[in-house]
């Protein structure tokens, strides 16, 4: 429910440097498994936010929370146009 939750703050721009970052970054050095892989991906986002916090923006956990999920919206979407198929 966090992974939601928080996927659900990310914009597309920090999401999409933030997973570029982590990708290079297991090239680069050749991380490999899972525990590894976690510590950089945390480092990454660690010094994301912090550069987000320096240029004076908001960190993704502290911007407002949505009504509903994305996925309450397709539910709702479904009951709503249960014809539409997109």
């Amino acid at each position: 429910m966090r992974e939601q939750y928080l996927t659900n703050l990310l914009t597309s721009t920090n999401w999409s440097k933030g997973m570029m970052q982590t990708d290079e970054q297991l090239r680069k050095h050749n991380i490999q498994g899972k525990r590894q892989a976690n510590d950089v991906h945390y480092e990454i986002g660690r010094k994301v936010r912090d550069a987000i916090r320096d240029i004076g923006g908001t960190i993704p956990e502290d911007l407002p929370k949505p009504q509903k999920s994305i996925k309450e919206l397709e539910r709702q979407k479904k009951t709503l146009f249960p014809d539409d198929k997109t």
